[in-house]
């Protein structure tokens, strides 16, 4: 049986992970950050919004507060404006999970299938390179 160590949200935000991690009620989460198809999609995303949409923000991997005991990398952040401090603390306007091979069943993957819960981006969509589509 294994114990894990439970971590403040505040030590979580005062400490650099390399590779980065997500938080997730006091637990250290490992994300898969994808290969080459990965990065290329999620440098199209962000390349074909600054094109359409000069005045959003496109960033790639902005710590966001998705529940108070919670923060999350997700793929690619839209904003509106840029957040009041170093991480996001309010819902992005879009927040993008590209899902690569081997990350369909991680949590946030799990997350992004489910409806919104209130103050999180009702904007919320996920990418597979190996489907055709894109679901919001």
């Amino acid at each position: 049986m294994s114990v894990e160590t439970l971590t403040s949200v505040e030590e979580y935000l005062n400490t650099s992970y390399d590779p980065d991690v997500e938080y997730v009620d006091g637990v250290l989460v490992e994300r898969h950050v994808g290969g080459w198809l990965h990065s290329l999609i999620q440098a199209d995303i962000i390349l074909a919004l600054g094109a359409k949409y000069p005045n959003l923000y496109a960033v790639p991997g902005l710590r966001s507060q998705t529940k108070a005991t919670r923060y999350r990398l997700p793929d690619v952040c839209v904003l509106l404006a840029p957040p009041q401090g170093r991480y996001l603390l309010e819902a992005a306007f879009v927040a993008i999970e590209i899902l690569s091979e081997g990350r369909h069943d991680e949590p946030h993957a799990r997350e992004a299938r489910r409806v919104p819960p209130q103050g999180r981006s009702p904007h919320l969509g996920y990418r597979s390179p190996a489907e055709e589509n894109v679901r919001t």
